[in-house]
């Protein structure tokens, strides 16, 4: 499953089955994929993060890929952003 908006994509979930990794499987969907959305015109294909694993940063390397930072946004609840703002307040320890 992907996620399109403007000139980017999002690989969000794929899979195959165990025998489908014999035949690299996984690989063929994402390339056909990126195939597919770089004919129809979109910029950017992103594989996610890569989460400081060598393996999947080797994966995406061995497609062709590159690191490229974004900025993520993420939504806290009230008691967590009441602990990081009474540590702004408070200083260094």
């Amino acid at each position: 499953m992907s996620f399109y908006y403007k000139d980017d994509v999002i690989a969000w979930h794929g899979m195959s089955s165990l025998d489908g990794s014999e035949v690299q499987a996984g690989k063929l969907m994402l390339a056909t994929c990126m195939h597919e959305a770089a004919e129809e015109g979109y910029r950017t294909f992103n594989l996610g993060a890569s989460l400081g694993k060598s393996s999947l940063v080797w994966f995406k390397e061995s497609m062709g890929g590159e690191a490229h930072p974004y900025r993520t946004v993420r939504h806290r609840r009230l008691p967590s952003r009441l602990v990081a703002a009474l540590r702004r307040v408070s200083g260094p320890q």
